[in-house]
This record gives structure tokens, sequence and C-alpha cells, in this order.
């Protein structure tokens, strides 16, 4: 069986590397829609000039070069808009594609948590059902019970657990196992 520690900082660091370019493609799209809201203003305002530079060219009012200067301004900044939109679409595409990997990374470590929890859990489980001291104790306990030849007495462990055994379960208190899983949580790098 592999060790569930490796296998939860193998995820970690999975997700870590996933995370980092995040960062670096959501400050890419900050800057890239500043730039596309700059260049759209520009480009309805060049085109708004252009418009207003035919008219005037209808009227005699501008000659051939102030036209033509006009339009490749304004050919020029449709083509940056266009350029400045399809680079923000595909950092959006990045940051999406991104974002998925992310959230698989996320189930894949809740994955491994929950593995690494069950590994411990049973082998926890194991050293208590070898505990030969316990076993001895319990059984016991089971003895005693069933030599008092009253009705409740039973030779079926699982009735006798429910019957006697919840009498030692209050002593572990819910803060304790709250505290207890807090500390377990740290010392496994859970957190």
């Amino acid at each position: 069986m592999s060790d569930p520690s490796n296998n939860l900082s193998t995820a970690k660091n999975s997700h870590d590397d996933l995370v980092k370019p995040n960062s670096t493609l959501s400050a890419k799209q900050e800057t890239a829609q500043a730039e596309n809201f700059e260049l759209q203003s520009e480009n309805d305002q060049a085109q708004a000039e252009l418009t207003e530079c035919e008219r005037r060219h209808i009227l005699d009012l501008a000659t051939d070069t102030e036209l033509e200067a006009a339009r490749s301004i304004a050919d020029n900044l449709s083509q940056r808009l266009k350029a400045s939109t399809r680079r923000l679409e595909l950092i959006r595409e990045a940051i999406n594609d991104q974002n998925s990997k992310i959230n698989a990374s996320l189930q894949e470590m809740r994955i491994v948590r929950r593995d690494h929890c069950i590994q411990i859990r049973d082998a926890k489980m194991q050293e208590i059902q070898t505990d030969k001291k316990f076993r001895s104790a319990i059984l016991q306990a089971m003895v005693a019970q069933a030599s008092t030849g009253m009705e409740s007495y039973t030779y079926d462990v699982m009735q006798f657990a429910q019957q006697f055994l919840v009498r030692i379960l209050p002593a572990i208190s819910e803060a304790d196992v709250r505290e207890a899983t807090e500390k377990f949580t740290k010392e496994h790098g859970l957190d």
C-alpha cells in the first residue's frame, strides 16, 4: 500500500502548481480588460471622427488626404481593438481551463485526503483489534455479564457493545474529538 502522506503531498503540490499561474492569468486579464476598454473608447472616438470627416468631405470641407488619414486611424484602431478583444477571449479561455484543472485538482485532493484518513483509521482500528489487553478486558466484561444469569446477558459481541461500550464513549467528549481533530489535521498537513 502506498504512503498516504506522500500521496497527499503530491496532490497538494500539484494543486499549488495549478494555482500559481492562475494569479498571473488574472493579472493579465485585468490588464487586457483595461487595454480593451481604452481601445474601445479610442475606436469609438475615431469612428465618430471618420463619420464627421466623411460628411465634411462630401461638403468639400475636408480633403482626400484628411479623409484617408481619418480612415487609416479608424482602421488601425479597429484592428488593434479586434486583436485586443481576441487576446482577452484567449485569456478568459485559459482562466476557464485553469479553473477546471484546479477544480479537478481539488477533487483529487479530497479523494487523497479521504484515503489518507481512512488508512490511518483502519490502522488504528487494527491496533485496537490486536491489542490483547484491550481484547482480554472486553472478553472478561462480556463473561462477567453473561455469568450474571440475568435476562440482559448476551454472547453477541455487537449487542454487548451496544449495551455496554457506549458507557465508555461518553468519556470522550465532543470537545476532545474536535481538539484531537485539529491536532491531527495539522500533524498530517490536511489544513
